[in-house]
């Protein structure tokens, strides 16, 4: 593993196809360094989901609920490569961008006079 300075290279990380504790991977998030997905072990019989609600099938379909997954999202790959690099949660983000270009066109057409 090379290092720039005090911080790793992410193109030298070989986790040589073993199987991370989910726990572990949080980690190495913190210090910006991404798990191949393929890689991440969750162990389902000791999580404790006894806080988490049941989702039903009308919360999907009332669009309650809704799962944003970036590969199908329509992005150039500067832009994805973006979003993945800086970690940006876009379950989080496009409401409040949502709520905030609704807010804006409300307040236009109220307020400016074209």
């Amino acid at each position: 593993m090379i290092k720039v300075g005090s911080v790793l290279v992410q193109d030298d990380i070989d986790f040589k196809n073993e199987q991370i504790p989910v726990r572990e991977v949080s980690f190495f998030n913190i210090h910006h360094i991404r798990v191949p997905e393929k890689l991440v072990f969750y162990d389902d019989d000791n999580i404790d989901t006894s806080d988490i609600p049941e989702i039903s099938e009308a919360d999907i379909e009332s669009g309650k609920i809704q799962w944003i997954n970036i590969q199908e999202l329509k992005l150039d790959e500067e832009l994805r490569a973006w979003i993945v690099q800086e970690n940006i949660n876009l379950n989080k983000l496009l409401p409040f961008l949502l709520n905030n270009f609704y807010q804006t066109l409300k307040f236009t057409r109220k307020n400016i006079a074209l």
